[in-house]
């Protein structure tokens, strides 16, 4: 079944790469499911499906909604490619009108609550402070972005992943 799903992940037919992610997503609620899809690098494919066309809406949903089962079924084991995937669009999705950043925001940030080491490790808190500046069209996200840096700088044990001398004053900034 597993080299059956990374042959439809790797198809030419967008049908059905998000058949195999829909497949994929519907198996990681078991943890064996999980141990094998790391195993056998199924992540490398899913971030794949993220990245290689914009015009692949239907696919690149999949991919996030399989991306959030993991982020519910074992954060700690969340893979780093995804998360880096996730990062760039959030990063360079503005300038290229991708409609998927707000839905990577909004994952990093899912992902930041339970798993602030790997979010601060891949860039994901610097993501997340350089768009609280640039989403104010957007409050429900703002407001979901700037709640998440609160939270990373409210508990002592995360508060040193947020850099006081250049994340915080980025912050800071439009106010001085």
């Amino acid at each position: 079944l597993c080299f059956s799903l990374q042959i439809g992940l790797l198809n030419e037919a967008k049908q059905v790469r998000t058949a195999s992610l829909r497949v994929l997503r519907y198996l990681l609620p078991y943890e064996e499911a999980l141990d094998t899809f790391l195993k056998l690098h199924f992540d490398f494919l899913v971030a794949r499906c993220l990245d290689v066309s914009l015009d692949n809406e239907i696919e690149r949903i999949h991919a996030v909604k399989l991306i959030r089962q993991i982020i519910r079924s074992a954060p700690d084991k969340f893979p780093k490619s995804l998360l880096y995937a996730l990062v760039a669009i959030g990063n360079d999705g503005a300038s290229e009108r991708d409609r998927m950043v707000r839905v990577s925001l909004e994952t990093i940030c899912e992902l930041a609550f339970s798993n602030t080491e790997l979010v601060a490790k891949c860039g994901g808190i610097q993501t997340l402070i350089w768009n609280i500046l640039d989403c104010h069209q957007y409050p429900r996200l703002n407001e979901a972005l700037t709640s998440t840096i609160i939270f990373v700088l409210n508990h002592p044990r995360t508060r040193h992943f947020i850099q006081p001398q250049v994340d915080l004053e980025r912050l800071l900034a439009p106010f001085t």
